[in-house]
């Protein structure tokens, strides 16, 4: 977390209810957050214990939430505000955008214009938040080096310290799909035939895969370091890698991927998500 620019409870209350469109406010989905460890945001409920993103029991409404930073202050000072995203609401988090001189680049211009929605700073003033509405399911996560687009299980802080009057909340549905489609990883190119003389011993198939031409790069995928704009593309290849040197049998490729520096990630673990990515490398 970066440091955010300090602020008393009670103008932070009050600039958010000055700023933050009411239908914001008015929605049951709030929570307060704590610096943590490491410089860490953990979300707390009004009930004291710990706000989930996915647990909607956790939140409440802003003048619930907002109650203690009026009533007493001391006790949350330096504390924030959060909201959930999830149906109708998506947030978009664009990190460490903002210059010195308070410009941005034109493509993060470009990004926001997308959503022509309601955007504030972040609380460090380095980022952007920009909120807005959607329809139906909207499109997955996405999640880059600067720019983040959350539709669901996720909290973004609020500040009520709006950007350049964006003021407005409106419904994104047709800009977070362009958004979401254009920070798709890509695909890298892959090995389509799989390697016929498989090595049984996964130390011998291991030896022979970094001893390659491609050698050196599939060892540093394995080692963890990511070699693409996202862990998740970096994540790809090697499964692409794996494809080849298992003869394309799935269940020996996932194995084989979970020993390696790219599953210390605790995505790089999850069942469903090595499935998916294994399956579309193996057709």
């Amino acid at each position: 977390m970066r440091t955010p620019i300090s602020i008393e409870p009670g103008q932070l209350v009050e600039r958010i209810r000055a700023n933050v469109p009411a239908e914001l406010l008015q929605m049951k989905r709030w929570c307060a957050w704590k610096p943590g460890k490491e410089g860490r945001k953990i979300p707390m409920s009004i009930y004291g214990c710990y706000a989930s993103c996915t647990d909607e029991s956790t939140w409440a409404t802003f003048d619930l939430v907002s109650a203690p930073f009026l009533k007493n202050p001391r006790s949350v000072n330096g504390w924030g505000f959060n909201l959930a995203m999830s149906a109708p609401l998506g947030g978009l988090d664009l990190d460490d955008v903002v210059g010195a001189d308070g410009s941005i680049e034109e493509k993060y211009r470009l990004i926001l214009g997308h959503l022509g929605s309601y955007t504030e700073y972040s609380p460090s003033g380095t980022g952007l938040h920009c909120f807005f509405l959607y329809e139906g399911d909207g499109p997955e996560n996405r999640k880059t080096k600067d720019v983040e687009l959350y539709l669901r299980a996720h909290f973004l802080s609020v500040t009520g310290d709006v950007f350049e009057g964006r003021h407005k909340l409106r419904d994104g549905t047709i800009g977070a799909a362009r958004i979401e489609q254009a920070l798709r990883p890509r695909m890298p190119l892959l090995p389509r035939v799989p390697l016929r003389d498989v090595p049984q011993n996964d130390n011998e198939l291991i030896e022979k895969m970094f001893a390659c031409r491609r050698g050196p790069t599939i060892k540093r995928l394995w080692d963890g370091e990511c070699l693409h704009k996202s862990d998740s593309e970096s994540d790809f290849a090697l499964m692409g890698d794996l494809n080849f040197w298992c003869g394309g049998d799935i269940d020996r490729m996932i194995a084989l991927f979970l020993t390696s520096g790219r599953a210390e990630r605790a995505k790089g673990r999850r069942s469903d998500y090595l499935q998916r990515m294994a399956q579309k490398v193996a057709k």
